[in-house]
Parts: structure tokens; C-alpha cells; sequence
């Protein structure tokens, strides 16, 4: 399927219990049913409540990472790394068809909410692009790899330069939250232009806020 991702990272663990609940409220407004969960493919234990907040908070086999089949259809949920790991790799990764996402309004209001009451380090809203398949890029997790159809950036990652230099490009929309900004490219996720902008902006910005990237891995290598 053509898939549209709906990701959040952040700079601090989120394995509490209130968190887990917090997500579980989020499921049932946003009619998001889960079928399977699990910290490793096959998924085969049946999704329950109670098993899904011991996984969030104790992990499985010191695994802190859920994978999260959805009824009648091929989306899925990656809570990864919700205890430790590198700085910035910790969150979630809704992963949803683009008809669907057209479809279906909650995801973009999920994605506003989230950013707005989780506080996360950085997420975005994306398609994936086949141009960019060719890329490597330096490992991390604090800053984006790309300018993404819908980019949130917290204050922590935003610099007063960065902020100034982002206000220069055409954005379709700027939205202003508690603790930072959204960046949206265009009106819609499948635009013919969003690719095209996308790639402007990272030469716009520059690597200061991005990771590198290069099709030798040699080029990567400090």
C-alpha cells in the first residue's frame, strides 16, 4: 500500500503507566482498534488493555517496543523504545494507507493533538519518496533526516536563527503551539509539489537543523 507515516520522537523515556493510558484514551476517541500486539513479528497475542499497559511500562524479554496490528486493515502502530536507547529514538509510528489517511480526518487531529499534549522533541507527517531511496544518512535521532509534508519542531530543536530562516520559505501553514511550531508544505499530503518543496526546504535550512545524507556511506564518516 502507499503508506503515509504519522511519527513522534522524543528526548525522554515514556514507559510510565500514565502515558500508556494516556494512549489508550487516544485510541478509543480516535476509533483506532487494535487487533494484535506484540514486540516481534509473528504478532499473535490478542490486543487487550491489561496486556497492553504491562508491555508499555515492563517491556517483554527487556524489550521496550510494541507492535500494534489494527482491525480489518493492513495499519499498524510502532510504539518503539519507549525505555532507553539512543537519545531521540523513543516514540511512536502510526502507519496508515493514503486512502485511508484522505479519508479520514482524525489523523491529522491526532497528530495535532499528540503534539500539542505530549510535548514531543519533533514528528512529522509523511509519504514515502522512491527518489530517496538512494540515501544513507548520519546516524541520530535528535533532529529530522527531512522537511516532511507536516513537520512539528519543538523550541528545544528550533534555534532563533532556524525559527527566522524556516519564516522565509512558502509554507502552505505555520501554526503556533505550546512548546513549538507546525510547518505544513501544501494542502494535501499527495500534492504533485510536495516531493519538490520538500527538497528546497532541506537546501534552504541546510544540515544545521537536518542530518546529512549521501549515497556513499564513506561521506558520512566523521
Amino acid at each position: 500500500m502507499e503508506e503515509v507515516r504519522i511519527s513522534f520522537n522524543f528526548t525522554h523515556d515514556i514507559n510510565q503507566k500514565e502515558y500508556a493510558l494516556k494512549m489508550l484514551a487516544l485510541l478509543k476517541k480516535y476509533e483506532i482498534e487494535i487487533e494484535k500486539i506484540g514486540s516481534y513479528e509473528p504478532i499473535k497475542k490478542i490486543f487487550s488493555e491489561e496486556a497492553f499497559v504491562k508491555m508499555w511500562t515492563e517491556g517483554e524479554d527487556d524489550f521496550f517496543s510494541i507492535i500494534a496490528r489494527l482491525k480489518k486493515s493492513k495499519s499498524y502502530i510502532n510504539f518503539h523504545n519507549l525505555k532507553g536507547g539512543l537519545i531521540g529514538n523513543v516514540g511512536f509510528i502510526f502507519v496508515t494507507s493514503e486512502k485511508k489517511f484522505k479519508k479520514e480526518e482524525k489523523w491529522i487531529q491526532l497528530f495535532y493533538e499528540i503534539c500539542r499534549d505530549w510535548s514531543p522533541h519533533r514528528a512529522f507527517i509523511s509519504k514515502r519518496f522512491p527518489e530517496r531511496d538512494i540515501y544513507m544518512y548520519e546516524t541520530g535521532f535528535s533532529r529530522p533526516k527531512e522537511v516532511e509534508w507536516m513537520n512539528y519542531w519543538s523550541n528545544e530543536l528550533l534555534s532563533k536563527d532556524l525559527r527566522n530562516s524556516l519564516l522565509l520559505l512558502n509554507w502552505y501553514k505555520i501554526i503556533e503551539l505550546n512548546k513549538g511550531y507546525l510547518y505544513q508544505l501544501t494542502a494535501d499530503v499527495d500534492d504533485d509539489d510536495v516531493y519538490f518543496m520538500s527538497e528546497h526546504a532541506r537546501q534552504m535550512v541546510g544540515e544545521e537543523l537536518l542530518y546529512r545524507r549521501s549515497e556513499d556511506l564513506d561521506d558520512l564518516e566523521d
